[in-house]
């Protein structure tokens, strides 16, 4: 482990909390382009399996930096890689209107999370963290704070709430236990 895992793994952990608190269930945390998101997990697991093309550059390069020797058992030849279907993530949004930006045959859809309140009721109550840490910006995002991206899929962008804490939570701090 290394320290930019060790940072990469406690903004994860952070952004998971921060969602929990918020009230979204059935969620992870994943970094998509340099923006942390909220994803719903049934979207996530629509998707096959990532696997690493062990003839891919990437691999190779991996390889050859750590000196590992070919570990290929004889005789066993590499299976072709399955490339994901981003078009699995349709059954999971829903299309959205957007201003004019876009091609004619583009459209965008929105990613939807579940949240206690749809199950639960609005108990809202503002987050006990400061505005600020140690003079920074500690940047609350709201139902509204979406990053739109690609993904591959042609012509549909996805839209991702963003990651981070909340002005509401909806649940005492106080009173929870892990």
């Amino acid at each position: 482990c290394n320290a930019n895992d060790g940072v990469y793994c406690s903004v994860l952990a952070q952004n998971a909390v921060h969602a929990a608190m918020a009230g979204y269930t059935g969620v992870t945390v994943a970094q998509v382009q340099q923006q942390h998101v909220l994803l719903p997990i049934q979207c996530v697991t629509k998707l096959p399996s990532k696997q690493v093309d062990l003839r891919g550059r990437w691999f190779q390069e991996l390889v050859s930096s750590t000196f590992q020797p070919d570990f290929t058992p004889d005789g066993c030849e590499q299976q072709d890689v399955i490339k994901p279907n981003p078009e699995a993530l349709n059954d999971c949004s829903e299309t959205i209107d957007v201003v004019d930006c876009l091609c004619p045959d583009e459209e965008v859809r929105q990613m939807q999370l579940d949240h206690v309140k749809d199950r639960f009721g609005s108990q809202a109550q503002p987050t006990t963290l400061n505005e600020s840490v140690k003079g920074g910006d500690l940047g609350f995002h709201d139902a509204d704070s979406w990053v739109t991206q690609t993904l591959g899929a042609s012509n549909v962008r996805l839209q991702m709430l963003k990651a981070g804490p909340r002005r509401q939570i909806y649940f005492r701090p106080q009173e929870v236990a892990a």
